[in-house]
């Protein structure tokens, strides 16, 4: 029981440090460097391919801005909120 606990903190710590980053980031804000190895190996987007900047976009409340840099936001961000609620209070 206490172990189950202990992973539960560190979930709902996870949760908080990702609400801070969103929080704190710029919703247009482009990064100096590409971390998807899909894009570094083959020059060609992946399908999440932008979606740290359309969750920015999301939280910012700027959703067309989020579609346009990657449309699977529109199903990810509201499954992210709802799981991340669901595992932080249930």
């Amino acid at each position: 029981m206490k172990n189950k606990n202990t992973f539960r903190f560190i979930r709902i710590v996870f949760y908080f440090i990702c609400f801070i980053y969103l929080l704190i980031k710029e919703p247009n804000g482009e990064s100096l460097f590409v971390i998807c190895p899909f894009r570094n190996l083959f020059d060609l987007d992946c399908y999440l391919c932008g979606m740290t900047r359309a969750f920015i976009c999301a939280f910012h409340m700027l959703f067309i801005d989020a579609i346009n840099y990657n449309p699977l936001v529109i199903i990810i961000y509201p499954l992210f909120i709802f799981v991340s609620i669901q595992d932080t209070f249930i």
